[in-house]
């Protein structure tokens, strides 16, 4: 992303220290400016944290395989990933998290892209729903659904934008 937009501000976020690492590195290596920050979705302080300005978009690929599917992927997946980036017990929880971040930190026209399970994405649409966005769901290249497009819901963007102009975003985690 970095590379197609090298005037954007990008900041990559993960909880893994070894995948921020390695990151940080291909960024050194491709002479790309781009901060990290390691944080987990589910620490009440991050979602708590403010940002200098909202997030113009906010991408997230997190655990989107139920822990129960562990033995039904394919080798070759399991050996390529980490399991902590693939499998998640609760699924609609680490959507959850996600949603509550992007309604806090999205910047009124912002937009969200997440990627899914397949066979989750009716209940992932109404997390994000649930949570004030409205959305289209994007198919991969095989056809399945595979991503959400979100974006704040209009009569949002407009109570958003008043609520930002009189709130100083200064303090906080900078990215």
């Amino acid at each position: 992303l970095k590379q197609e937009r090298p005037e954007w501000p990008l900041c990559g976020s993960d909880i893994s220290r070894p995948a921020l690492e390695l990151a940080s590195e291909n960024a050194r290596r491709l002479h790309l400016e781009v901060s990290f920050l390691e944080h987990d979705f589910f620490d009440s302080t991050w979602l708590q944290a403010s940002f200098p300005a909202p997030f113009n978009i906010i991408t997230a690929n997190p655990p989107y395989i139920p822990q129960q599917e562990h033995a039904a992927i394919e080798e070759q997946v399991k050996s390529y990933e980490p399991a902590i980036a693939l499998f998640y017990p609760d699924v609609a929880q680490v959507y959850r998290a996600i949603a509550a971040f992007a309604r806090k930190n999205l910047a009124p026209d912002g937009v969200l892209y997440v990627e899914i399970h397949e066979g989750l994405s009716h209940a992932l649409t109404d997390v994000f729903a649930q949570a004030g966005f409205s959305q289209e769901l994007i198919n991969d290249y095989s056809g399945k659904p595979r991503f959400i497009h979100g974006f704040p819901a209009p009569a949002r963007r407009a109570s958003r934008d008043r609520y930002r102009r009189g709130r100083a975003r200064a303090d906080g985690p900078r990215c």
